[in-house]
């Protein structure tokens, strides 16, 4: 417990000193949320040293870019383009959005801030609701004979 705390100590002097530590703790779910808690706009390059498997972790990578928002540019390709993540990097930082999909920062391209928060929440909305939506189905019911 007391090392953690020293490793984490040593990436708020620095995030580059994350480069430097064992595997397993840049490997490790938990410390890296703990060392997420430290981060500053400086810090930017925090994910670039987290181990692959966590770059794709969205509680992670929510955490981070909540912190930094340009630490999105070190997220896996698919959190890049989650609406929730993309929505609390762009919050953070709105120069986030220059990691997200070429489509989507071209359909945002000349809006404001407040509309890009609007139109990613909306998204978001949309996506939530599709998921509680029953699937239809083109099967006829069935007989009851």
């Amino acid at each position: 417990m007391k090392k953690e705390y020293q490793y984490i100590e040593k990436i708020r002097a620095d995030v580059h000193n994350f480069a430097n530590l064992p595997k397993e703790l840049k490997s490790n779910k938990s410390f890296v949320l703990k060392a997420a808690e430290v981060l500053t706009r400086q810090h930017h390059a925090f994910l670039r040293y987290v181990d692959e498997t966590l770059k794709d972790d969205k509680e992670v990578v929510l955490k981070v870019v909540s912190m930094v928002g340009d630490g999105l540019s070190n997220a896996s390709m698919r959190l890049r383009n989650d609406k929730e993540v993309l929505l609390a990097a762009v919050k953070r930082d709105i120069y986030s959005l220059a990691f997200a999909e070429k489509e989507l920062q071209d359909k945002l391209r000349g809006k404001t801030s407040d509309e890009i928060f609007q139109y990613l929440e909306t998204a978001i909305l949309e996506e939530s609701l599709q998921l509680e939506l029953p699937k239809k189905t083109n099967e006829k019911p069935k007989s009851k004979l």
